[in-house]
This record gives structure tokens, sequence and C-alpha cells, in this order.
């Protein structure tokens, strides 16, 4: 493990797979465009699956060959690792092919963004957690507020944050956000109705979910697992001893283990198309393994994405909470949201 493979022991690994770890955003923008798909329930999940698995090898097998062709020592602080390792060879005329796609490579990133972005608002303000504002579309079904938001505010932190930081702070809260959903897939699958009601996936946007009776519970569960799977992650990168790193393991195991015995898969809560198999060993496994990932974050990253979560929070307890179409069947915007939702159904069946 110290000798040539590992140089800098596996803590590193995870340190750099946590900083890396923005490579993946975007993928995740491809489900806010379920409702401009023909066929989601098939579309989206094979779409996604596909071309993560395509992007990951390419990923590998580029860090392989570059680490076979220059010591792993000369791209250390080097901002285009890639191009130095083909000018390190003798090849310069292929620096600058890589240097054009990676250019290309940025630009297709940031126009994902700025496609995914504004209907993720757009699906939030329709949902009532965010201002009825960005609900609104264009006659051609574009969110228009939310577009320009994000455009301006992408533009600016392009302008004022350096490729490291940004990295470091894109990361954190990419892996704080896929944290947050696989605990909600457990939570919503393993949760009992309070009362015959609707399943925790309607199809209908006027349906409220119910409450349920366990939650508090399966909560406390979930937050004991999480935080002993992030205490061992912190373990491991801090190099405290291997029996407390094994022993917060075990724990977290040991947890996952009491949550599948002591809350049983509810039937009602089982959506009808694309499901997560094996609940909750899967969604639990993502959990521990982007809490492993965020405890290698350096300081800063971990300020900003606490400054940031604290941001969205307030808004939520301001702002969300109070409107949330969970509080109401007929949601904040009532006959509004869906004359928009049906306006936006239309243009884009029209276009199908």
């Amino acid at each position: 493990v110290g000798g040539t493979f590992v140089p800098m022991g596996p803590s590193s690994v995870f340190a750099a797979a946590a900083t890396v770890f923005f490579s993946y955003l975007g993928y995740d923008m491809v489900s806010s465009l379920a409702e401009e798909t023909r066929n989601p329930q098939r579309d989206l999940p094979l779409g996604i699956m596909s071309t993560l698995a395509i992007a990951a090898a390419v990923y590998v097998v580029v860090t392989l060959v570059v680490t076979g062709m220059v010591p792993y020592t000369i791209l250390v602080g080097v901002s285009a690792p890639v191009s130095v390792a083909f000018e390190g060879v003798g090849y310069h005329w292929a620096s600058y092919v890589v240097s054009a796609g990676s250019l290309f490579g940025l630009t297709t990133a940031t126009f994902t963004c700025l496609l995914g972005q504004p209907r993720i608002f757009y699906r939030m303000a329709t949902d009532g957690l965010l201002f009825p504002l960005f609900a609104d579309l264009s006659q051609q079904g574009v969110p228009v507020v939310g577009t320009l938001l994000t455009g301006v505010v992408t533009a600016t932190i392009a302008l004022l944050t350096t490729l490291e930081d940004l990295a470091n702070a894109i990361s954190g809260g990419t892996l704080l956000a896929f944290c947050v959903v696989d605990a909600g897939v457990v939570f919503l699958r393993l949760s009992t109705p309070t009362e015959k009601a609707p399943p925790a996936y309607p199809t209908d946007q006027s349906v409220s979910p119910p409450l349920r009776s366990n939650s508090r519970h399966l909560l406390l569960h979930l937050l004991f697992f999480s935080t002993c799977s992030f205490l061992a992650g912190l373990s491991f990168q801090l190099h405290y001893p291997h029996a407390l790193t094994f022993l917060l393991l075990s724990l977290s195991l040991a947890s996952v283990v009491g949550i599948h015995l002591l809350f049983p898969s509810v039937d009602a809560n089982v959506p009808s198309t694309f499901r997560c198999p094996l609940v909750p060993y899967v969604p639990c496994a993502g959990v521990c393994i982007n809490l492993f990932m965020m405890a290698g974050l350096d300081t800063s990253a971990w300020a900003r994405l606490g400054v940031w979560s604290a941001v969205g929070l307030l808004i939520y307890v301001l702002y969300g909470q109070h409107h949330s179409s969970m509080n109401s069947p007929r949601g904040l915007l009532g006959d509004e949201s869906e004359g928009l939702l049906h306006r936006q159904s239309t243009l884009y069946g029209s276009k199908n």
C-alpha cells in the first residue's frame, strides 16, 4: 500500500475521489428533463446509468494511461495534467487537441447545468418550496426567471472563483445531495402511512403525500447510521487506529440490518416503474460511501458547504415549509399551478 501504486496511502484515494466527484455533476440533471421525455420511466434510468457507466470507464482508462506515460510527481499541482503528460513524452501537438477537447467538455457541462437547474427551480416553485416567479413559463415553455438567474450566478462564480475551490465546493454539495436522496429512498420506501392514502409516488400532482406513523423512529435510525458512517470516514482520513474505524463501520452495518428488520417494506410505497433494488442496503451503501468521501474534504470546502446549506435551510424555514404543497391538496399555486403544468405538458407533448 505504501509502495508505488498508492504512494500516499489509502486515505489519499478517498480524498481525491471527494475532490474530483464534481466530474459526475450533470448526470443527475438529466432527471430534471422527465417532463420533456417521451417515455421517462424507461428512458431516464437507461440514459443516466448507461452514460454514467461509459463516462466512468473513460475516466479510469484516461487516468491509467496518463499515470503510465509520466511519473505522477510531474502532474502534482498542474492545472492541465493530460496536456502536460503528452508534452512530457514529446507529443506537443496532442496537448493542443486535449486542451481544445477540454474546452468543449467544460462548455457542454456548463450548458447541462444551465438546462437542468432552471427546471429544478420550476418544480420546486410548483411544489411551493420556492417563490412563484420561478414557475413562470414563456410561450415556448421555458422557465425564464430560473434560466436568467442560473446564467448570471454561473457566470459570476466562474469569473471570481478558482477551479480548485470550485471543485471542492461542488463536490461537497453534490455528495451531500446524493446522501439526502439515498436516505430519502429509504424513508419513502419503509415509512408507514397513518391511514389509507395514495402511495408515496403519486402521479396526480394535486394529491398530498400521507403522514407517516413511524417516521420519527426511522429518521433516528437513519441519523445514527449516517453519524457512524461519517465518523468512520473521519477516523480513516485522520489515520486513527483501524480498530476504531472497524468498530464504527460495524455499528453502521448493524444499524442497516436493524432498519431492515424493524421497518419492513410497505407495498404501497413501492413505485410501479423504476425502483431501487435491495432497500435499505443499496441506498444505505450510497450514504456510507458519500459520507466517507465527504470526510476527506478540506476545511474551506466544509465552510462553503455550511454557508450554502444554511442559505437553503433559511429559505425553507422562512418560506418553503409554510407554502409547501404538502400543506394543501391543491398546493401553493392552486389553479395557476395546474394551468402551468397543463400548458407545459401540452407544449412538450406537441413537440414529441
